[in-house]
């Protein structure tokens, strides 16, 4: 079997682009042959390096994605071709002329519709539908509002939650007991800390955090907030800029990217996410599997991970004065509570939310389309 892996970015900081590299570990690990494609440059080309698996440069742009792809096709000879990103799996389905029989296409967040809104980008994507084998989305949000607009077939759909590896509880204790995120801030450890993780972009909505934080402020005057916000200076610049207008600037902690934020998600108070729109993003997975309460939007797969005030806070978007309320009425949860909801997030991390399960149930949709194709089953 030889599975052509192909993405948008060449950096794993999305959400789609981590869940290609963790694809591309587990799928190697488990014997298969993979291709990874992505543009030029980044960790995503280290990753194949470091795999020893080979990488194809594909620039997702109009004039250059197809005939790289083309060529990335004929040099690998892919058994499937599996494109993340609904931009680059357009362009998949156009270069690939066996896409019908080999191509499978995960959908990892629609945008809410808004990537979709102009009937040039449906009739694209509609165009394209007949030459995908499979298509797999990453929530049931995803995939019913992708049958909605018409843009994928639900009976050749499969809905694969991203999934992480469990961390063992004592490492959890030992971060949370070290207090580990007020340390790195500097503040006192008595001071509850609350951590965003997410790219500065329209979808994230970190202006409506830091309104939210200005607010809880008021009732909670030795909160902090740890942002790692990625993004350019540009978007960082105005992020900062707000905090000083709201007065909450001597508060507000800008961080950089870590390597491994485990230990930030485990000794945080509360994680917050006020995303407008979303896949299933791994940021709020891992902090449930870190010990993180979480709070977060309701909205698409969000919903389908957190039970509301049971494995964390679901809060309605664009509404910062409802997310402020939720923030203290979560800091205001005895310890009894809080270690509830820890346990029964990590009870429902483990039951729908594990990396060897998305991986496993990625390969059996590569085995359905193989056996459609040729009646042959993956061994694995």
């Amino acid at each position: 079997m030889r599975v052509l892996l192909i993405g948008a970015a060449n950096t794993i900081t999305g959400g789609g682009e981590r869940h290609i590299a963790d694809l591309a570990r587990g799928l190697s690990a488990r014997g298969i042959a993979v291709g990874l494609g992505a543009p030029a440059g980044g960790d995503m080309a280290e990753l194949a390096q470091i795999l020893g698996i080979p990488y194809f440069e594909i620039d997702a742009t109009l004039r250059a994605a197809n005939p790289a792809i083309r060529r990335a096709i004929k040099d690998f000879k892919p058994d499937i071709v599996h494109a993340h990103g609904s931009r680059v799996a357009y362009f998949a389905r156009q270069a690939d002329d066996l896409g019908a029989r080999r191509c499978v296409v995960t959908f990892h967040g629609l945008q809410g519709a808004h990537g979709f809104t102009s009937k040039a980008k449906l009739m694209m994507e509609r165009s394209v539908q007949k030459n995908t084998a499979h298509f797999i989305t990453v929530c049931r949000a995803n995939r019913d509002e992708a049958e909605e607009l018409g843009i994928l077939d639900r009976a050749k759909t499969t809905i694969i939650y991203n999934g992480v590896a469990l961390p063992d509880i004592a490492t959890l204790g030992y971060y949370r007991g070290l207090r580990h995120l007020s340390n790195l801030i500097g503040v006192d450890p008595a001071y509850p800390v609350l951590l965003h993780i997410g790219r500065i972009c329209a979808e994230k909505d970190q202006p409506s955090l830091l309104h939210a934080f200005a607010w809880l402020r008021a009732k909670e005057p030795n909160a902090q907030l740890a942002m790692i916000a990625t993004g350019d200076e540009g978007d960082l610049a105005k992020l900062q800029k707000l905090a000083h207008k709201l007065g909450i600037e001597d508060a507000v902690h800008f961080l950089d990217a870590h390597e491994d934020p485990l230990p930030l998600y485990a000794s945080c108070d509360l994680f917050v996410l006020p995303s407008i729109w979303e896949g299933l993003p791994y940021t709020i997975i891992e902090a449930m599997a870190s010990g993180a309460i979480v709070v977060a939007s309701d909205v698409d797969g969000i919903g389908e991970a957190i039970v509301n005030e049971v494995t964390g806070l679901l809060s309605p978007p664009k509404d910062p004065e409802r997310l402020a309320e939720i923030l203290e009425d979560a800091l205001d949860m005895t310890e009894t509570q809080r270690k509830q909801m820890r346990e029964d997030a990590r009870a429902g991390i483990i039951q729908r939310f594990m990396l060897d399960d998305m991986i496993n149930n990625t390969i059996s949709v590569y085995d359905k389309v193989m056996q459609a194709r040729t009646g042959a089953q993956l061994r694995r």
